[in-house]
């Protein structure tokens, strides 16, 4: 007969092993669900396929720069004696914008000038000797060699005077090299050099640049577009510091060279730039375009993608990742017809309204499941 205190003890202890088995039961669920759990759907940023604004013009940065500018440099060595102008000063054309001691130029001139009237002394002494020799000959009163000898030291001091006539002319030219003269009305870029400073013949002492004529800007344009230029349109320039004051310019120059990945330079001439553009400023060209029927980039169902959004495989297919319906990646083929600015232009492969992913392709695989950056859980209308 069991006691009561016995039944008590064995009916604790079979209520701890169920429950025991109970808790290994759900941990070892728990285990299981947590090992085979899905991976972590990874943040993409992502945009918006869009319908491409204008298919006639595109966008390029460029540079501006004013359409007269040049370093100077004396031709000749020496001490910098003045420097008259600062960097950002204004001048005139004709004035002196910096000088060199002239003290040994000017001596070396005057040496050649005594030199050149010497040699023509000499030569006038010849003259005179070789006309008296001449009237003499015809009277048969000295012999030929000497007619002779005497015309030959004529044409010889005669030569010595041309020596020197050229290196007068030298030397005045290395007088007049020391000073930098304003070869037009402008203003300095930047100043190399002050006074009581030696420099050598050649190196750059100011950069000078011209004033109102007017400012270029200098744009490189890819080879997709270089023979679709419109040359006699007006095309918008603004600057990145200005971006709401717009200018017009017209194309002066288009490089036959390509230069950097395929891209040819251009030039725009800009009439009346506003009063804020600086040469070297940032700009932003958009640039009109020639229709062309049979370019793919001109029809109208082209659409605008970021130009991090496309990346090309190893099989050199240009391709773009599509989020689809259950937020998985999609590897979409696409054709790129065109890139202007940050945006590329698609020509298949796509739809208005799909989202891509924007950056990071690289790190990115097919049917991988993402969340897009900014956005909550979808919703059934969404």
């Amino acid at each position: 007969m069991i006691s009561d205190v016995e039944r008590g003890i064995w009916l604790s202890r079979s209520g701890a092993l169920v429950l025991y088995l109970v808790l290994s039961s759900l941990l070892l669920a728990c285990g299981s669900d947590q090992e085979q759990a899905p991976p972590e759907p990874k943040p993409i940023t992502w945009a918006i396929a869009q319908t491409a604004e204008n298919g006639h013009t595109r966008s390029i940065s460029g540079v501006l720069q004013t359409p007269q500018r040049a370093p100077m440099a004396f031709e000749v060595p020496g001490r910098v004696a003045s420097v008259n102008v600062e960097t950002g000063g204004v001048f005139e054309r004709g004035d002196v914008l910096a000088a060199l001691n002239d003290r040994s130029y000017s001596l070396t001139l005057a040496q050649r000038k005594a030199e050149l009237a010497e040699a023509r002394a000499a030569s006038e002494l010849s003259r005179t000797r070789f006309e008296r020799a001449r009237a003499l000959r015809e009277s048969n009163a000295i012999s030929q060699a000497q007619y002779d000898s005497d015309a030959a030291t004529l044409a010889s001091d005669r030569s010595r005077v041309d020596t020197a006539q050229a290196r007068v002319d030298i030397a005045a030219k290395d007088l007049s090299d020391t000073r930098l003269i304003a070869p037009y009305d402008g203003t300095v870029a930047r100043r190399h050099i002050e006074p009581a400073q030696r420099v050598p013949a050649g190196e750059t002492a100011l950069e000078i640049q011209s004033r109102d004529d007017g400012m270029e800007v200098v744009v490189s344009a890819p080879e997709t577009l270089i023979n679709r230029l419109d040359r006699d349109a007006m095309h918008i320039v603004t600057l990145a510091v200005t971006p709401r004051s717009a200018m017009m310019a017209k194309i002066t120059e288009v490089g036959t060279d390509a230069g950097d990945r395929n891209a040819y330079p251009v030039t725009l001439a800009i009439p009346e730039p506003i009063a804020s553009a600086r040469a070297g400023m940032t700009a932003e060209v958009t640039l009109r375009l020639v229709a062309d029927v049979g370019d793919a980039s001109d029809r109208q169902d082209n659409i605008e993608i970021p130009v991090t959004a496309f990346a090309q495989g190893a099989d050199r297919q240009t391709f773009v990742y599509v989020v689809n319906e259950s937020d998985r990646l999609e590897r979409r083929g696409v054709t790129v017809v065109d890139i202007s600015g940050d945006k590329a232009l698609v020509a298949d492969g796509l739809r208005v309204g799909e989202i891509v992913a924007s950056q990071g392709v690289a790190f990115l695989h097919e049917g991988q499941a993402v969340t897009r950056i900014g956005v909550g859980p979808r919703q059934f209308n969404e």
